[in-house]
């Protein structure tokens, strides 16, 4: 069966974008009729109204996402899910920055600690300089 795609303009819709739709179902053998089609470039026009993306993009999304057709409401969430991938993404990277940054900060601490040991005279490590004393509940078991 030929399907006209040549009111996909006027909706917004390239002749390719179109084109790969009805490739697409072909694909997975669930042939368009025309009046799916005419459903499919409505819904992908919604998108554009309401999500103001370009209608070849809710057609893109749905062939990606391997869905049978284009809903405005799958659209919805998908790009909603995306949104929220890409907050997460950026809040990971803001915390690895952070702690990577901490990280270095505190690597450069013990350089220049393991630097003052070596300075010492007499080779002294540091740690015979410090008396400890064992906390007061200890005192009478350590013995």
């Amino acid at each position: 069966m030929k399907l006209d795609i040549s009111q996909a303009s006027l909706y917004g819709i390239s002749d390719e974008a179109a084109l790969e739709l009805i490739e697409w179902r072909k694909s997975i053998k669930k042939p368009l009729t025309q009046r799916a089609l005419e459903r499919a470039l409505k819904e992908a026009l919604k998108c554009r109204e309401q999500l103001g993306i370009k209608a070849d993009k809710a057609i893109e999304i749905a062939i990606d996402k391997g869905w049978q057709g284009v809903t405005f409401e799958y659209i919805k969430s998908e790009l909603s899910r995306r949104s929220q991938a890409e907050n997460n993404n950026g809040t990971h990277k803001q915390a690895i920055g952070h702690y990577a940054s901490r990280s270095e900060r505190s690597e450069q601490t013990l350089n220049e600690y393991m630097q003052g040991i070596e300075q010492r005279e007499g080779g002294s490590n540091g740690l015979a300089d410090f008396e400890v004393e064992a906390p007061s509940s200890f005192r009478g078991r350590l013995n």
